[in-house]
């Protein structure tokens, strides 16, 4: 019940633009790529992984910082999620980008959709994640993620709280909007 309260408060918040607050930041999805074969005898994060591309664009006379939460456990308040608003979900997406945007500049990141926490989500069964290679499933799992993006919305909540871990030789860097929700360009 709470995650949906807050799902139709975010749209809310998302639809409900002011015509007159000129943006700070553009955020573009720009597609999406597969992890699918993990290297023999390594750590690397069992696939699959969807990674999730993006440009961020900073539009003010300011340097901004972007950050996210690099996986559940980080202690990063801002977030990007995928809301769902068929099934009512909230999909985490993590990135490891910690970035100062100069003015009118640009960076390119990713966030991470890990399968192996949604397979209820997919309803994928446990036998499906017991192999290390996942390259004959390629089309089935772009089909389930066309199917996810084509029912969402994806967005990024800034914490200015952040900042202050992160503000290194007295920059003077800036957070985007106050903390307001930012709706990512599809």
């Amino acid at each position: 019940m709470k995650k949906t309260i807050f799902i139709f408060f975010a749209l809310l918040l998302v639809s409900c633009k002011k015509e007159d607050v000129k943006e700070d930041v553009v955020i573009s999805y720009k597609g999406f790529d597969f992890y699918l074969k993990a290297p023999k005898g390594s750590d690397a994060p069992h696939p699959p992984i969807i990674h999730l591309n993006f440009v961020i664009k900073n539009l003010s006379n300011h340097e901004k910082l972007f950050t996210c939460k690099a996986n559940s456990f980080d202690k990063t308040k801002s977030t990007m999620y995928i809301l769902d608003t068929v099934k009512n979900k909230m999909i985490p997406l993590y990135s490891k980008t910690i970035n100062s945007i100069q003015p009118n500049d640009s960076i390119k990141m990713k966030g991470d959709i890990d399968l192996n926490e949604l397979k209820n989500y997919f309803d994928l069964s446990d036998n499906f994640f017991e192999k290390q290679d996942f390259t004959n499933d390629k089309e089935i799992l772009k089909k389930l993620y066309l199917n996810m993006l084509n029912s969402s919305v994806i967005i990024y909540i800034p914490d200015s709280t952040d900042l202050r871990s992160y503000k290194l030789d007295d920059k003077n860097l800036t957070n985007f909007r106050n903390n307001s929700i930012i709706k990512i360009i599809k």
